[in-house]
């Protein structure tokens, strides 16, 4: 055997030589991934300071945030009655204003499926907490769709809501709530 015959095996031995054309294995994986609904809501404030000189209407503008990567969403709000020291057993009570029903005000969205910015209450419901159930008015479903460019919901959503105070109430602090529901339509 001469020299270069058995450099050849060497390398062909080592793997440094190529030997005769072997086809290349491969093994792959398929990737995707799934981008499912999300849809958040938050208060933009805990607490809002509703403020009334005496008699007549009490008004508010509830602020939420809501970050959604869906373009179309139904909203939903329950208010409740305001109860005297926040106790939903207490006969002093100023009601939901249910005959005004509530405005929505959008910045980056508008409605849709024939809803309106302004709609009355649907339904009386109750919004239980840990010192008990209070009474409180829920609107339909207001359907909604994004008018940003990216289709998406990222915006703060104000809803005024009033309640009926007729004057003659005793002296205090009277507390409810406001739910924002959203659905995904």
């Amino acid at each position: 055997m001469n020299r270069t015959t058995l450099l050849s095996a060497l390398l062909m031995a080592a793997g440094l030589l190529a030997g005769p054309a072997m086809a290349a294995k491969q093994a792959e994986i398929q990737l995707q991934a799934t981008i499912g609904p999300l849809i958040n809501v938050s208060s933009v404030t805990q607490n809002v300071e509703l403020s009334n000189n005496g008699s007549g209407n009490i008004t508010g503008l509830l602020d939420f945030q809501l970050n959604c990567n869906v373009s179309t969403i139904g909203l939903e709000l329950l208010v409740t009655h305001l109860y005297l020291n926040g106790d939903p057993s207490s006969s002093d009570m100023i009601p939901v204003d249910n005959a005004a029903g509530i405005e929505l005000h959008l910045s980056a969205a508008q409605p849709i499926n024939g809803s309106q910015l302004v709609t009355g209450y649907a339904t009386t419901a109750e919004f239980n907490k840990d010192n008990g159930a209070f009474g409180a008015y829920k609107t339909g479903r207001i359907d909604v769709e994004s008018t940003q460019d990216n289709e998406l919901l990222h915006q703060t959503v104000g809803i005024s809501a009033s309640w009926l105070h007729d004057g003659d109430m005793p002296s205090g602090t009277y507390t409810g709530y406001a739910v924002l529901y959203i659905s995904m339509l």
